[in-house]
């Protein structure tokens, strides 16, 4: 938790903040925290970063997701009072999520999406570095890492042999 005076304090000073939480850690810049402590309903503020299974999405969201290759997902909600905010009002926030690649499984063939409660899948701009993949948003909501192996490439036929006739 943090106050939403501590968070007014940082905005109004210009500064940013990084915050290490058990599945991830979230840092937000000045308009961000600005955004945040204007939405917030009460005193304190929640911001919870947690692995969640696909059975906890949306069903939306669940049918886009269950027939990929999702080796985790994370949801990200802030709260004030039981209130949801969610967008940063051109703000971003900065994830950086720990991720391990399947045994035999290449990192660059992992990407991270943002996955909307219609269920669509939007890529974010990831990258890979110290065990993490990191990503700016503009807003909290579910996120997915989703294997994808690479397609083998085509092969390009140029002319066929006599004995091999079509």
């Amino acid at each position: 938790f943090l106050t939403k005076d501590a968070v007014e304090q940082l905005a109004g000073n210009g500064t940013s903040i990084v915050l290490e939480l058990t599945d991830a850690s979230v840092s937000f810049d000045q308009a961000a925290l600005t955004a945040i402590a204007a939405q917030a309903e009460g005193n304190d503020i929640e911001i919870r970063l947690s692995l969640i299974d696909e059975s906890e999405l949306s069903d939306e969201q669940y049918q886009t997701v269950a027939d990929k290759e999702a080796a985790l997902i994370v949801s990200a909600n802030i709260y004030s009072d039981g209130q949801y905010i969610g967008k940063f009002n051109g703000g971003k926030a900065t994830l950086a999520i720990p991720f391990t690649a399947e045994e035999g499984k290449e990192i660059n063939n992992y990407k991270v999406y943002y996955v909307p409660e219609n269920g669509e899948l939007i890529e974010m701009e990831a990258s890979y570095a110290n065990g993490c993949f990191v990503f700016e948003t503009t807003h909290f909501s579910e996120y997915a890492v989703i294997y994808e192996a690479t397609a083998p490439e085509e092969i390009r036929i140029t002319s066929i042999p006599a004995l091999c006739k079509i």
